[in-house]
């Protein structure tokens, strides 16, 4: 989370140096002493501005996405020989209450199948076998998502 956070932090400063730099630019390039080419300049800068918080915001999203599917990728490597089917269950609980706000479908899916599964019982143990193949399908799923 983290070098996410900073990479969209060192991509924002680095929009923002470009920003400044053709507003620069064209401010030497059109330095013009009238008042309607001066609303021409403030507008020009305000739609530069305008597209590059675009850019970052989409940027933002795709770095949001991206890190979750690093994640997802990373709990079902090798899941069958790292976790107990019961451990895996509550990882991947874990991992989609974490990312809930994002993909609250699947965290309710989850929930409830947990509950069909009776993943609190301690004697449900060949349930959870059913269960925690359930739930890798769906963390599977959560890190294909942009995946060509």
């Amino acid at each position: 989370m983290k070098k996410m956070e900073s990479e969209l932090l060192q991509y924002t400063n680095d929009a923002l140096g470009i920003i400044g730099g053709v507003a620069t630019i064209v401010g030497f390039i059109l330095a013009i002493k009238e008042p309607q080419k001066r609303y021409f300049h403030v507008f020009y800068l305000l739609l530069i501005a305008l597209g590059v918080s675009a850019a970052t915001y989409q940027f933002s999203i795709n770095a949001k996405t991206e890190s979750v599917e690093r994640q997802a990728d990373a709990l079902m490597n090798d899941w069958r020989f790292d976790y107990t089917n019961r451990g895996f269950v509550f990882a991947s609980l874990a991992f989609l209450e974490k990312n809930r706000k994002s993909y609250p479908d699947s965290y309710s899916r989850a929930e409830q199948a947990c509950k069909n599964f009776k993943c609190d019982d301690p004697k449900s143990d060949m349930d959870m076998v059913d269960l925690a193949s359930t739930l890798a399908g769906l963390v599977k799923g959560l890190g294909t998502l942009s995946h060509k």
